[in-house]
């Protein structure tokens, strides 16, 4: 996303309800948020509920990629 808050909202972590004296976080990744999320498999180790994609860091790459072509089109 070209958006800050959009992926703090993305990747966030939260407090979970009633956990006792001593609070807990959970790491949330919240699809639903106007950014890209690529997803390694091995992120279900760390964040539960989550799937991961073996191409993940490809397609990540190949974003990387067009967002700086398409800012040096705009900018040069």
């Amino acid at each position: 996303s070209d958006n800050a808050n959009q992926i703090s909202y993305a990747i966030r972590g939260e407090l979970k309800e009633d956990t006792g004296e001593r609070q807990e976080a959970i790491a949330k990744l919240d699809e639903t948020a106007r950014a890209e999320l690529f997803i390694t498999p091995a992120c279900k180790g760390y964040i539960s509920g989550v799937t991961g994609s073996i191409d993940a860091l490809d397609k990540a790459e190949a974003s990387l990629i067009s967002k700086i072509e398409e800012f040096m089109e705009k900018n040069l």
